[in-house]
């Protein structure tokens, strides 16, 4: 629908509320200015962040680990004074992994620190043992510095960054053409990842459908003209950035556009026709004079080292977990066969990597009677009916399940039987959901990708929503994780889990 004289007013008025709004950053030499600033107390944050840790390791090793004088190094002051490079390394290898300029989201940014210091330590041991200075200086201190940093520089970034970003720094104005689903992703990630800086200050569209659809979803981002606007508004508002997302535009006028937008910006980005295609280890790759791009994809659960890795961490965790939750796991059993007699332990056919059936193990959360209350339950509430045909749960009210199971299920406590499965190898920490034998037509295509590997007590559908996201959604998480994995991701996955259950996020 082309645009009219009354929406190019519109168009208008956005454009001067924009340049008049007094959170609009400088531009120009100002902007640069400020964009320095806001590096600079990053880093100078990071350098203090790493000496206090340098300094708490000192502490922790004089006072707290006072008893390991026969077999370590004597320490005193002159231990700190001995490593006053440490920290200066450190801030040096995080600058060669561009952690001053690169904008990434919260755990993306956490695996580059934690790459970043591992290489420090590494450096570091090498230089002391090649200028022999071993002798005089702890290799314990910075060992306990490199733990205490690999947990505290993170939160300590995303805490000077969200004070920046408050005091009007650390922001990047990115100007977004294309108005459609692709644009409302940008948004809700941007919004959910804001420590990245990225402000969307406006947006150019040609189809009016589909602008009047995002201002009807109360959509904050002005409309600031259409596609043939973008020197006009990136002249007026000063904004450097720009982002196409129309992955559905014609390849032509694509390359046009975008040929168009090099000229008058710093910094274009193009959104491909990709969606579904694997992230995780993608390498861009070319053909220089043909003009061609390739794009490198790698199956990672198809590496023998891979699968290596992931049952290594699930046997090491899985054992530490046990080792710690065995006394309230002794308490859950009892107080199950108080409440209801039967077997506290429930055992359940579900389907396994390969497609392969086991037991798994599980609290028994419901009546041992259950099947005849769901029967009754779902005969007398049509509601329910509909639930269970969409989600194979009951949300909110569940006839079946006992006090104690509603108690177990929003903590999550009712799962921690099947930690004994991973030591057997039938599941591991973090995986799909294992699914039942009745629901293995349901997964369709998906099951597939999904049944590659073992499933998980926690997972990306966990994080996701858990509960509220229907059975297709559900399938679709599972696959996209099995397609995108990597040790770092179950490593941030259990993590998360952690804060959805506090949360009680999704649980019934």
């Amino acid at each position: 629908m082309s645009i009219n004289i009354q929406s190019r007013k519109i168009f208008d008025n956005n454009i001067e509320n924009l340049k008049n709004e007094r959170k609009f950053p400088a531009q120009g030499i100002g902007k640069h200015i400020i964009d320095a600033l806001s590096v600079l107390v990053i880093l100078a944050s990071d350098f203090l962040l790493i000496s206090m840790t340098l300094f708490l390791a000192y502490l922790t090793r004089l006072h707290l680990m006072s008893n390991l004088k026969n077999s370590f190094l004597m320490v005193n002051l002159e231990a700190i004074v001995n490593l006053w490079w440490f920290p200066l390394l450190a801030v040096a290898v995080l600058t060669y992994e561009g952690m001053y300029v690169k904008r990434l989201p919260f755990w993306d940014e956490t695996k580059h620190i934690v790459k970043a210091l591992t290489w420090t330590v590494i450096i570091a041991v090498l230089f002391m043992f090649l200028s022999k200075m071993s002798s005089s200086i702890s290799r314990l201190i910075i060992i306990l510095t490199y733990t205490y940093s690999i947990f505290l520089l993170p939160c300590s970034r995303l805490v000077i960054k969200k004070a920046l970003i408050k005091a009007g720094m650390w922001r990047k104005n990115v100007l977004i053409l294309g108005a459609g689903k692709t644009t409302r992703l940008i948004i809700k990630g941007f919004n959910r990842e804001k420590v990245m800086g990225y402000r969307l200050v406006g947006l150019l569209e040609d189809d009016w459908q589909k602008i009047k659809e995002l201002i009807d979803e109360k959509n904050s981002v002005p409309v600031l003209g259409t596609f043939a606007d973008v020197e006009e508004v990136l002249t007026r508002i000063g904004v450097r950035d720009v982002i196409i997302a129309a992955p559905g535009m014609n390849n032509d006028k694509l390359v046009k556009l975008t040929e168009k937008i090099q000229q008058i910006s710093a910094n274009v980005i193009v959104i491909p026709d990709l969606f579904g295609i694997p992230l995780t280890g993608i390498k861009v790759e070319h053909l220089f004079d043909e003009k061609m791009l390739f794009l490198s994809l790698h199956n990672n659960l198809a590496s023998l080292w891979n699968r290596f890795l992931k049952r290594l961490f699930d046997i090491v965790v899985s054992t530490v977990i046990i080792i710690i939750t065995l006394p309230l796991m002794l308490i859950i059993f009892i107080i199950i066969k108080i409440e209801d007699k039967g077997d506290s332990i429930f055992s359940g056919y579900r389907i396994g990597k390969d497609g392969r059936e086991f037991v798994c193990y599980k609290f028994r959360t419901m009546y041992v009677d259950n099947e005849r209350l769901l029967k009754d339950y779902l005969r007398k509430n049509i509601d329910a009916q509909d639930q269970w045909v969409k989600y194979a749960k009951l949300k909110g009210f569940d006839p079946r399940v006992t006090r104690v199971g509603r108690v177990l299920r929003k903590l999550s406590l009712d799962e921690l039987p099947q930690l004994f499965n991973v030591l057997k190898g039938e599941m591991s920490l973090v995986g799909p959901r294992p699914y039942l034998l009745s629901e293995r037509e349901k997964m369709g295509e998906g099951a597939d990708t999904i049944l590659k590997t073992a499933p998980g007590i926690t997972g990306l559908w966990q994080v996701s929503g858990r509960n509220e996201i229907d059975f297709e959604g559900r399938v679709h998480i599972e696959a996209w994780y099995v397609r995108n994995w990597s040790l770092w991701q179950d490593i941030t996955l259990l993590i998360r889990t952690v804060g959805v259950v506090v949360g009680r996020r999704g649980a019934y």
